[in-house]
């Protein structure tokens, strides 16, 4: 049941629209509460997201409730790249256990700038002009590519498939044959 702006009661057939798609920016214990209530009053709209939605506990909520959901994330780990499996071999080493995102974040972020260092960038504008031409890092974590306004380029989209978040394979466009 709904409460329109006057307060009257309005039963969920009764509600007159239809919507496309919903932007739903949040975190994993945010979207499990709000993505079953979406199914249960019958809101069938296609789901956008934010990288919040780059969660196993998201993820694996089901096709039916996250309904093939698209979200941009740099942040998902990519468990058989090169980057990942030497840290995480490291990190495990020393810690016991896989790391974490932030872990592989924060490993990708001081690569980043001790390699900065190395290179010569010993002020701002040196390491903004360092990181600026360092296209496609792979790290730890993903790939990160600078844009101008020092924002990730390297965005990729993923789709809720299946228990997963497959990376969104996207279509030629017409005049590309």
């Amino acid at each position: 049941w709904y409460i329109n702006a006057k307060g009257d009661t309005l039963d969920p057939e009764g509600v007159p629209v239809h919507l496309d798609c919903i932007y739903m920016p949040g975190d994993p214990a945010q979207l499990r509460q709000i993505l079953p209530q979406l199914r249960f009053y019958g809101i069938d709209a296609a789901l956008l997201g934010s990288d919040g939605w780059g969660d196993t506990l998201v993820y694996r909520m089901g096709d039916d409730v996250t309904r093939q959901a698209v979200f941009p994330s740099p942040f998902i780990i990519h468990e058989n790249t090169e980057a990942y499996v030497t840290f995480s071999a490291a990190y495990q080493e020393k810690f016991g256990t896989k790391p974490s995102r932030l872990a592989c974040l924060g490993h990708d972020a001081v690569k980043l700038i001790a390699d900065a260092v190395i290179s010569g960038a010993d002020d701002r504008s040196a390491l903004v002009k360092y990181l600026s031409l360092r296209p496609e890092f792979a790290g730890a974590a993903g790939t990160v590519s600078f844009g101008n306004n020092r924002e990730n380029v390297a965005m990729p989209l993923y789709r809720v498939q299946a228990g997963r978040a497959l990376p969104l394979e996207t279509s030629p466009s017409p005049t590309s044959r």
